[in-house]
């Protein structure tokens, strides 16, 4: 499922659920939980291979 959600969700889900770029709390609620997969995902490295 796609979630649609603002600029200001994701600055609010980042500060609650993350410290120095690291994940501190699973968020209970479904959204917050894409959110936080999305922006992590948007940070990998196309060109590299992760194991």
């Amino acid at each position: 499922m796609k979630y649609l959600y603002t600029e200001n969700e994701s600055d609010q889900v980042q500060t609650n659920f993350m410290k120095n770029g690291k994940v501190i709390h699973i968020p209970s609620k479904e959204k917050k939980k894409y959110i936080l997969l999305h922006d992590f995902i948007k940070r990998l490295d196309e060109e590299k291979m992760y194991y």
